[in-house]
């Protein structure tokens, strides 16, 4: 059973662990199965992937409609029974989406690590680890947070990928939303134009203008809702931030500091910035759960009790998973570390061979395996360098770092996940839980790549297919209308010479400043004189070619 933390039922089952939490030491350890980052601390950030997960947005579009009930409408010609069995049908779809979203919600909730309290009756609380700061984990905190949740709001923020959503919570209610979405990435590169620009390379493109434009937009839409929801930030009890780390930044302005203890990021991968997923976000984090205790807590309330950990599942022919206490000495990199972080294939390769160092031994801050620092380096080699300790180094894909992470969470590239993707075909199911422990997409064979490929260059052959043909007709449109235009002016020049002969005058020489009674060429326009339509180059031309148009007009009357 789970409950939201601003409920009264919460804060009931609340007291009631406190009151066991003074008969003796009661706080379990925490659960060690999360499939994501303990984002606790400030440096403990979500990585930013190219391919984030879209199936749970997918699903939350439909979850997140709001359940109304149809309108009471009667219409005198329609039966009553088809009427009652049309409301029932509606009803029973915004079930089924209520229950979705339900779903999504306690899946994600039951991959967050947790801390564990007991209570009476052989039951225990089950909270995330992420509502507490770093320096206390007490039951008495959450109690307190509790009570704040029923008067002070929670923020919700979401940045990624040239996109930024954000929301303002009070116990079920949703006050404000906002949403934005600047042009900031490359299609298919991954990245935003400030890391490339920062990279060194800084193109001069209109597309890279335009992107270095789009996340300007970005961060004043960021400083602008942060000015409007002054006043929410200034009385929040918790802000919720989900961001990469290279972006973490641009949230962090004058009305949000980085060392605000309220601040918590948030561990879980919920894909594009949306109203959607900061809801959902929302949904999970500020809730706890009730579950049977693993052992009989009224008996042992003294001690702290054991919690079930899972298993990690690897090949045959390597080590268990070495399991990885919290505060370690930072271990020096190998060479094979520091080949596999550089990705350098050669001496990888090298290395391997001469089976001189363990391809699973953990080192640096984070206790990473080799697998680990060549899925996070640079792309253009990570993918060679992790089909190598795959394949050649019999490499366990399913070991955990330091913050829970498997070596396939930390792909930098698409190119990177297809070489996991590829192994897993090569390898075959039996070698690893490649599902439930590595977290590796479906199998990827030369096939399938290829098929992608040619896929993919047929979509590219069509679209510059189209390209073509837009710009023949484009030229063919143009050409006519060239043709179109110098068919008029050579409609009007006839006109025009008929209308000379008409008038008497002879054809009109070649050179703008002409007279048109004499055809004498002046040196400027200015000089000229104009009557009507006609220009000359004296009062003389004037008047006689008036005297020559009367004449004209006279006999034509008296015919």
């Amino acid at each position: 059973m789970t409950l939201a933390l601003h409920t009264e039922e919460c804060q009931l089952l609340l007291q009631q662990a406190l009151e066991v939490a003074a008969l003796g030491d009661s706080t379990v350890p925490k659960h060690p199965k999360s499939r994501y980052a303990d984002s606790s601390s400030d440096d403990e950030d979500i990585e930013d992937s190219s391919s984030s997960s879209e199936e749970d947005l997918g699903d939350t579009k439909e979850a997140d409609t709001p359940e109304t009930e149809p309108p009471n409408l009667v219409v005198e010609h329609v039966p009553q029974r088809p009427q009652r069995e049309k409301k029932k049908k509606k009803h029973t779809n915004l079930e089924m989406s209520q229950r979705q979203r339900e779903q999504i919600i306690q899946k994600h909730f039951e991959s967050l690590t947790c801390e564990y309290f007991p209570l009476f009756n052989d039951k225990q609380l089950k909270i995330p680890s992420i509502l507490f700061p770093k320096d206390e984990t007490t039951v008495s905190w959450i109690h307190h947070l509790s009570l704040q949740l029923q008067e002070q709001p929670v923020v919700v923020l979401a940045l990624r990928s040239g996109r930024f959503a954000g929301a303002v919570f009070l116990e079920e209610k949703c006050v404000v939303h906002t949403t934005s979405q600047r042009y900031t990435v490359r299609k298919g590169q991954g990245k935003a134009q400030s890391s490339q620009d920062n990279a060194g390379a800084a193109p001069k493109s209109m597309g890279a203008q335009l992107r270095r434009h789009g996340e300007m937009q970005l961060q004043q839409d960021i400083v602008q809702t942060f000015k409007k929801w002054k006043h929410y930030l200034e009385t929040a009890a918790l802000i919720l931030i989900s961001s990469p780390k290279t972006m973490k930044r641009q949230l962090f302005v004058e009305a949000l500091q980085s060392e605000d203890r309220r601040i918590r990021r948030v561990p879980l991968d919920m894909g594009r910035p949306s109203f959607e997923a900061v809801s959902l976000i929302y949904a999970i984090l500020t809730r706890i759960k009730v579950e049977d205790a693993p052992l009989p807590l009224s008996n042992h309330l003294s001690e702290k009790p054991l919690v079930d950990h899972p298993e990690e599942c690897a090949p045959d022919n390597i080590d268990e998973t070495i399991s990885i206490s919290p505060q370690v000495e930072i271990i020096t990199l190998t060479r094979l570390h520091e080949a596999a972080r550089d990705g350098n294939v050669e001496l990888l390769e090298e290395l391997l061979e001469a089976e001189s160092s363990d391809v699973n031994s953990v080192a640096g801050e984070d206790l990473m395996t080799p697998l680990h620092y060549a899925a996070q380096s640079d792309a253009l080699t990570a993918s060679a360098c992790v089909a190598l300790l795959l394949e050649k180094g019999r490499a366990n894909p399913c070991q955990l770092d330091r913050r829970n992470r498997v070596p396939y969470y930390l792909s930098s590239h698409d190119k990177v996940r297809d070489a996991f993707r590829m192994c897993r075909a090569a390898l075959g199911e039996e070698y690893c839980s490649w599902d439930a422990g590595a977290k590796v997409g479906p199998p990827l064979t030369e096939d399938d790549l290829r098929t992608r490929k040619e896929r993919e260059a047929e979509k590219r052959r069509r679209k510059k297919s189209r390209q073509k043909e837009k710009q023949a007709k484009e030229k063919a449109h143009v050409a006519q209308a060239e043709q179109a235009r110098q068919e008029e002016e050579a409609r009007q020049k006839e006109e025009e010479e008929a209308k000379r002969v008409r008038d008497g005058l002879a054809p009109k020489k070649g050179g703008a400043n002409a007279c048109d009674f004499c055809q004498t060429v002046c040196r400027k326009k200015s000089q000229m004189f104009q009557r009507l339509t006609y220009s000359y180059c004296s009062t003389d031309c004037v008047n006689k070619h008036k005297r020559e148009l009367m004449a004209s007009a006279a006999l034509a009357r008296f015919g």
